[in-house]
This record gives C-alpha cells, sequence and structure tokens, in this order.
C-alpha cells in the first residue's frame, strides 16, 4: 500500500470514528432525567438531555445537505456514464466525499431529535421507519465513498467501481424514503390524501 492510499484509508477511518464519536455522545443520556429546580426550572447546570434536546433541534437544519449531495451525486456519475466526460466523475467524487462528512453529523442529530420528541402510535412507526432508513443511507452514503476512493487508487478498480456505483444508487433510494417519512413527520401522514 502506498502513502496515498493509507492516507486515504486513515481519513476514512477517522471519518467513521467520528460518525461513532458523535452517536454515542448523543445516545449518553438518552434516558437521563432532567431534574427540576424550583418553581420548574431547568437546573443551572447543563445535562447530557439537554444537550441532546439541543442538537435535536439542528437535525432540521442540516438535514437538507446530505438530500441533496446524494442525489447530485447520483446525477453526476450517470452524465459521467452517459457522456464520459471526466468533469462529472469529478464532480461526483467531490460531492460524495462532501455528502459522507454530512451524514456523520445528520445521523446522530436526527437520532438526538428522535429521542426527544413524544409521537403517537400512528407516528411512531414512521418515525421508526424514517429512523432507519436514515441510518441505513448513512452507513450507505460512507460505503459508497470508500468504495469511490479507493477505486480511485487502484488499478483493479472495475469490480470496487461497481460496488461503489450500487452503494451510491441504494443510497439515493434510501434518502428519497428517509425524506418521505421525514415530511409526513412534519407535514402529517395524510398530506398526500388532502
Amino acid at each position: 500500500m502506498d502513502n496515498k492510499t493509507r492516507s486515504r484509508t486513515k481519513a476514512a477511518a477517522s471519518l467513521i470514528a467520528l460518525f461513532l464519536i458523535v452517536g454515542l455522545l448523543v445516545f449518553a443520556g438518552q434516558d437521563a432525567k432532567g431534574a427540576q429546580g424550583p418553581m420548574g426550572k431547568a437546573p443551572a447546570s447543563i445535562s447530557m438531555e439537554h444537550i441532546r434536546d439541543f442538537a435535536g433541534k439542528l437535525h432540521p437544519i442540516v438535514l437538507h445537505f446530505p438530500i441533496s449531495l446524494i442525489l447530485t451525486t447520483l446525477l453526476a456519475e450517470i452524465l459521467g456514464l452517459i457522456s464520459g466526460k471526466p468533469i462529472f466523475f469529478q464532480t461526483a467524487r467531490f460531492t460524495l466525499i462532501l455528502a459522507a462528512l454530512s451524514v456523520v453529523f445528520t445521523v446522530p442529530l436526527g437520532w438526538a431529535a428522535a429521542v426527544s420528541k413524544e409521537y403517537p402510535d400512528d407516528y411512531a412507526r414512521i418515525l421508526w421507519l424514517h429512523r432507519w432508513f436514515g441510518t441505513t443511507t448513512g452507513v450507505l452514503t460512507i460505503f459508497a465513498a470508500c468504495l469511490s476512493e479507493l477505486s480511485h487508487f487502484r488499478r483493479e478498480r472495475a469490480g470496487i467501481r461497481m460496488a461503489y456505483r450500487i452503494a451510491l444508487v441504494a443510497a439515493s433510494a434510501t434518502v428519497t424514503f428517509t425524506g418521505h417519512f421525514g415530511a409526513l413527520l412534519v407535514y402529517g401522514i395524510n398530506y398526500f390524501s388532502e
């Protein structure tokens, strides 16, 4: 393995480690109950539950980045296959790296948002689907990014490139379902039928 490949592998491992660390920090206070101070005021100290609840409020701000970046990557990859122009493959590689970086934050923030709210039974199932499709999207996006980088530096890359494209299509499908279920949580189950 040459130095460039080693550094790329270390970067991918660091990205995955960051994803896991952020996730662990979000879940660390999942079952903690924030004590109330006198007259119902929150205590002066900040608990893990308060941090988690605040982090969950950031999810709607960041969630649009991975959606647009994953779909843009797929579009650029398709245009590259059709036209054969390297600029589209370079664009796909760049946007996929950004997508992988964005899911590292979006997925844990989504989990924080999910555990910070109570949903009625009808919405609890939708939340479950949204949560797991989103998590799957995050894993597939990071996996596709690692495969993309690996195929860029390997000589025997046809198989890796095909695996990357399959992972990218799968991530594009799961991000679409994730967005749909998230919209149902925000706008209501009967949004499309009204």
